[in-house]
Formats: structure tokens, sequence, C-alpha cells
């Protein structure tokens, strides 16, 4: 959703391979949406200003998904998760993301994770980013936040804590999960550890 920075631009398909191996299902990276000058206008008048430090400003959550991703819903999506470097509010306190349970569509901020990156490298940045994005398309199959374990689906209130968090999910979220996909959790397992080391998060 808008425009993302090369290096943020090229977490997608990593995004894209995590999702396709948490969920078991096929995930593929819908047409960039270049936000109209109306749009434009519309976010920046619900954008917060000032209150975090002098000249950042944050979208709405509601906004970007009642007026940019709900009207762009694929017929055939399970659960449509927009990407964007703009950092997200919701009530007036910052999000990584936000999803409506019902209609199955969320939005994640890749911008926060990309700002708290300076000691991280790029496997941490990516990391964070995949938890983040399980955990709004967990929302996306009906999943709460978690208070069985430490889980994926943990509430992710600040990057010492979602660095904190799981890459996994909890075997009672996982349960859950398979109830509605019916996954072959062998093939899972095997297909999420074989992405991890890939991309040099084998901890």
């Amino acid at each position: 959703v808008g425009i993302l920075p090369p290096e943020q631009e090229a977490l997608l398909e990593e995004l894209r391979q995590f999702l396709d191996a948490f969920y078991q299902l096929p995930v593929r990276i819908a047409e960039p949406i270049v936000l109209s000058e109306h749009e434009k206008a519309r976010l920046q008048r619900v954008a917060v200003r000032g209150r975090f430090g002098p000249g950042e400003t944050r979208c709405e959550t509601g906004a970007l998904i009642d007026d940019i991703l709900l009207p762009r819903l694929p017929d055939d999506a399970a659960v449509f998760l927009g990407v964007t470097a703009m950092k997200l509010t919701m009530g007036g306190e910052w999000v990584f993301g936000s999803t409506r349970l019902l209609q199955r569509v969320g939005v994640i901020s890749v911008g926060r994770l990309a700002a708290e990156k300076d000691s991280a490298g790029s496997a941490k940045l990516l990391e964070r980013a995949c938890k983040v994005a399980g955990h709004e398309a967990g929302h996306g199959f009906g999943l709460l936040h978690c208070v069985f374990y430490k889980c994926i689906f943990n509430t992710q209130g600040s990057v010492r804590v979602l660095d904190a968090t799981p890459r996994q999910a909890c075997p009672v979220c996982l349960q859950k999960l398979d109830s509605v996909l019916a996954f072959d959790a062998n093939k899972r397992a095997a297909t999420l550890r074989d992405f991890f080391r890939k991309n040099g998060i084998d901890k």
C-alpha cells in the first residue's frame, strides 16, 4: 500500500514464502496499490501528528482497511493483508498492524520494524516482519490473541516484546488453525524449518 522503499519491497517475496509455509495455502502478491490524491488526503485527515515526536505522521489502521483495502478485496482471497511503510495507529496507540476478523482484511507496517533495524540486521528485520504478518493473518482466520502459552498470537506491543515472541503457534492455536485449514503438520513444520534456515533465522 503506497510506496515501499527498495529494502522494504524486497521483504514482500520473503513474507509471501513465509505465509505460504505457515498457513499451507498458496499466497500471491497482489498488484501494488497506488494511492490516489483523494485517498492520500483522506489518510492525511486521520493521521496523528506531533504526539509521537516532531514531524512524525502515522495513519489510522481503520482508514487504511475501510477506504483502501476492503474495496479491493479479491473474490478468491481467504485473507487479504496489506503491507505498507506508513507507521500505523489504532485508537491513538501505535501498532505493527491490525486485522478485521469478520472481513478478513488487515494491514501491517514494516516502517516501524525498519526504524528499529539499526543494530538488528536483515535477518532480524525479516523475522520481525514474519511474526507480525503471521499474527495478523491469523486474525483473518478467526484466531484471537493467545492467552495460554508463549505464541506468535500473543499481543505484540513493542519491538522488545516482538523479539521475545515465538515464531510459531502454540499447541492450542496450532490445533485451532488445523481445524480450519486441515494441513499436514509434518509438511508444515518441515517447510517452515527450511524457510528459516534459508533466511538465516535458525535459532
